[in-house]
């Protein structure tokens, strides 16, 4: 994956166009750097300046570069919106590709047709598609190809199938024995599938065998995905201290390779992990990771050119489920302007004159505690306990009023 170029860089790559000569003639070497220039100007959404660089390009018509030039040109309207000319664009860069024997580029046009059509929400023109660009990309062994059609295939399977074919249709494509190459990619969906389905045991295999396979075959791409996804099951289990190292190499391996999907939360996981941690030599590194993580300049919401799908439902999803700002601090009662805590404190202490209050109080905090617990990210057992010994607390005074069943009705219905 590559990061967007600076300003400096594009200026670097606009001095030694011009440098080159001061008319747009036919020459390979201003053909490469209009390329890598068109693309940096796509990166900035600069796209008329992109488009007259990749249409020079193609009037060139320097062989190797007319098929990509195509794609980009795909890329550039895909990302305006304009399907029908971004289609046109990738089925071109097909037809060169294929005429001019770069077979190792096709999966990235059928890839991000797939991603195009799936954009339309037109899943069935869209996963022969990704199926074909697996298919390259395993023949070529493009591992960091084959994590882009994983990445983009996961968008479709979620928004374009029941949830119970998403586990058959995943498992389908491990046993296609074309798509070996493939393996640990398919295997990280699985996980996911499972992670979604709060089966961390399975979760937690699947994640372990691709992280594995990726090691032994020195694929770098998805890595850090499998180790952020290993240290939130164990996070989810109690498990803090193993959590925490799991994420450190996620890190990592996310500044290694480039990679920044979930870079984020794992970068928000160590900071806020850190006061907690007791081993100075692991508080150095982690420390360290996180200042490299800031010399970069790490832009949590950047996207490569492949990455067309802006947002991926699943993703998003998880993302509005953290609400990392909330605790019980900050859960007010806005007509006291204290915590619902204080509030339940004060309350039980008002015994039994403030019975009604304390039921209502008891109530608004256990909704809370119930939403804390589920959609935790940190310690989500002792969130859980949590709730549980207020609610259990609650149902033991709450059966000392009778004239206030209603209220205990209401609370022993949370789960």
């Amino acid at each position: 994956m590559n990061q967007k170029k600076t300003e400096t860089e594009i200026q670097d790559l606009e001095n030694q166009l011009a440098e080159l000569g001061q008319t747009w003639e036919k020459n390979r070497e201003m053909t490469e750097i209009a390329l890598e220039l068109g693309k940096a100007y796509l990166e900035q959404a600069k796209y008329d300046l992109a488009k007259v660089n990749f249409q020079k390009i193609i009037e060139w018509g320097e062989a190797d570069f007319v098929g990509k030039a195509y794609h980009q040109l795909g890329n550039l309207y895909f990302r305006g919106g304009k399907f029908k000319l971004a289609e046109e664009n990738y089925e071109q860069a097909i037809s060169y590709f294929t005429d001019n024997q770069q077979l190792t580029e096709l999966g990235s046009s059928y890839n991000l047709l797939g991603a195009l059509f799936t954009q339309q929400k037109d899943f069935q023109t869209a996963l022969p598609y990704f199926e074909q660009s697996i298919a390259w990309n395993c023949k070529h062994l493009n591992y960091e190809e084959l994590g882009k059609n994983f990445h983009n295939l996961r968008v479709l399977v979620n928004e374009g199938m029941a949830t119970s074919n998403q586990k058959i249709y995943y498992e389908k494509l491990l046993q296609n024995p074309d798509f070996a190459p493939a393996r640990a990619f398919g295997l990280h969906n699985l996980g996911l599938w499972y992670y979604r389905e709060q089966d961390y045991t399975n979760a937690q295999q699947k994640f372990d065998e691709a992280r594995q396979i990726k090691e032994a075959e020195a694929i770098g791409y998805g890595l850090g995905s499998d180790y952020y996804h290993l240290g939130s099951i164990e996070e989810v289990e109690g498990e803090s201290k193993i959590a925490i190292d799991l994420h450190k190499i996620a890190l990592q391996k996310m500044l290694a390779n480039e990679e920044y999907e979930y870079i984020g939360v794992t970068i928000y996981y160590l900071q806020h992990s850190l006061p907690t941690i007791q081993d100075a030599e692991l508080y150095d590194e982690i420390s360290q990771l996180l200042q490299a993580a800031d010399n970069q300049g790490i832009n949590l919401e950047l996207q490569t050119e492949e990455e067309t799908l802006a947002k991926y439902a699943e993703e998003e999803e998880e993302i509005k489920d953290l609400d990392f700002s909330q605790t019980l601090a900050q859960v007010v009662d806005f007509e006291s302007g204290k915590s619902l805590e204080d509030m339940y404190a004060i309350m039980k202490a008002g015994l039994p004159e403030t019975a009604e209050k304390y039921a209502e109080v008891s109530f608004d905090l256990l909704e809370k505690l119930q939403s804390n617990y589920k959609n935790a990210w940190f310690s989500k057992k002792t969130k859980k306990q949590a709730f549980e010994d207020k609610k259990n607390e609650v149902i033991k005074v709450l059966a000392d009023y009778p004239d206030l069943s209603n209220w205990l009705t209401e609370i022993q219905k949370f789960e």
